[in-house]
């Protein structure tokens, strides 16, 4: 009798063992991969991250654009005063030796070339009766990369401004409109939805700010 029992108990687990691996090879055959709804699921998913991430680039761009240009137009600016302190010349004969010396550093918020650029730096020659640009030392400027041209922002409305300096204490001289108490050149967006100022002061200091006046 018990060894009867024994043989039906090992019966019943060779069954239950049997149905187990069965089931087990079965939920495992069904699992190898995703399905087409967890696949279009997570592709959904994706394309929303994706969507979200396009619209949060595209709203930062324009306050990007204008705080490129404002510290590309202050850097430009700080250039121009070193070299008004330091002394800049140029070789006018191509002879190899540097004879013409620059008595005005100037930055103008207009580019020779308007339509693909956004302003020129030029220098010019005092020793002629007549002041006179030094010939080959004006050169146009974008703002930024590729990605950040004369389309993206705009200089002072289009309008063509001059600061320049002059040696030998880089003295400022500017005919920027005032913004404030202090004159200033306007960086704005395409879309004219952010703007930016580079402050230009008579003692020689020069500020970026996000402020609608120069402080």
């Amino acid at each position: 009798m018990v060894l009867k029992n024994t043989k039906n108990i090992n019966s019943q687990q060779l069954i239950m063992d049997y149905k187990f691996l069965k089931f087990k090879n079965f939920y495992l055959s069904t699992k190898q991969g995703f399905s087409l709804v967890e696949l279009l699921t997570v592709m959904a998913i994706m394309i929303i991250m994706a969507a979200v991430l396009l619209v949060n680039r595209n709203e930062s761009k324009p306050a990007y654009d204008v705080e490129t240009g404002a510290r590309q137009v202050a850097a430009q600016l700080r250039a121009l005063q070193n070299e008004a302190l330091s002394g800049k010349s140029f070789d006018t004969n191509a002879d190899g030796i540097a004879d013409t010396i620059a008595c005005e550093m100037r930055f103008n918020t207009k580019a020779n070339n308007s339509m693909e650029y956004a302003y020129k730096i030029s220098y010019y020659d005092c020793t002629v009766p007549i002041k006179q640009l030094i010939p080959g030392s004006s050169q146009d400027f974008n703002i930024g990369k590729k990605f950040v041209n004369y389309r993206d922002v705009m200089l002072s409305e289009n309008v063509d401004y001059y600061v320049k300096f002059t040696p030998p204490q880089a003295t400022v001289s500017t005919d920027l409109p005032f913004f404030g108490a202090e004159p200033g050149i306007l960086i704005k967006s395409r879309d004219g939805t952010k703007t930016n100022l580079v402050c230009v002061y008579k003692n020689g200091r020069i500020l970026e700010t996000k402020n609608a006046v120069c402080p």
